[in-house]
């Protein structure tokens, strides 16, 4: 389990072990990959384009059977496991620097229960075709079978060894694996952040951010389009459903 570090939930106050408290204005806005580009619009698209690639013809008649997104910390960690397409476009009316980003991200084992995910790519401000380099990384714990917390993993940049990096981490926010919401963020000031993957289908998946407050107001969209195929990594179907097993045996 990474450490828990004392931080604001949604009220003011909190631990980062709930799921905060209170009614707050929300500027979430579900986004369907597809309309991404509609939203966003010219002046910020440039050469890029958001809306979800077409799935390849294989010869085969389309499938009438939605596809089944992951609904445990299991099956969501089995989900991102490997190598992703990464493409943002930020949108802020106050405190933020508007652009769009491109690059690569990765998801990979790291310690047990705990994955690395590191991102990499080019940021672009809106109106500008000069690009800067830029480099993350997050540690995304699975040890708790009703949630998923998030850390920055602050010794990134440093070769220490996973237990100094996990010891180092600093605690940013959690998932919800049964509805993707993202809950119980660190904020600042009155500022209030809401949260939401939206996985449709199993080669790509939308995160969306919104902060809304006297320090800060935007919104960041990113879509992720899988460049691991399953078959690379040794995932299927089966490994999906028995990780939903074992993580429902877990909860009884």
């Amino acid at each position: 389990m990474l450490p828990v570090y004392r931080h604001r939930d949604r009220t003011g106050t909190g631990t980062g072990t709930g799921a905060g408290a209170g009614t707050v204005a929300s500027l979430r806005i579900p986004i369907a990959p597809g309309m991404l580009a509609v939203l966003v619009g010219a002046p910020l698209m440039l050469s890029a384009t958001f809306a979800t690639p077409p799935r390849p013809f294989d010869g085969q008649p389309p499938s009438s059977t939605p596809y089944r997104r992951p609904v445990s910390a299991g099956g969501l960690r089995s989900y991102l496991l490997g190598e992703w397409e990464l493409k943002k476009v930020m949108i802020y009316k106050a405190g933020g620097v508007s652009g769009r980003f491109e690059g690569s991200a990765k998801f990979d084992p790291f310690a047990p229960n705990v994955l690395r995910y590191e991102e990499e790519g080019e940021f672009s401000r809106q109106g500008s075709e000069d690009a800067v380099s830029t480099r993350n990384s997050l540690l995304y714990d699975f040890s708790s079978s009703s949630k998923v917390d998030v850390f920055f993993d602050a010794a990134a940049e440093h070769s220490s060894g996973p237990e100094e990096i996990i010891e180092q981490a600093r605690f940013l926010h959690s998932i919800r694996p049964d509805t993707l919401e993202l809950f119980d963020h660190v904020v600042e000031n009155e500022d209030v952040c809401e949260g939401q993957i939206e996985i449709t289908r199993a080669e790509a998946f939308m995160l969306t951010w919104s902060v809304g407050g006297p320090r800060q107001e935007g919104q960041i969209l990113s879509l992720f389009t899988r460049v691991t195929p399953p078959e690379e990594l040794n995932l299927s179907l089966e490994d999906l459903i028995k990780a939903e097993i074992l993580e429902r045996g877990m909860q009884s």
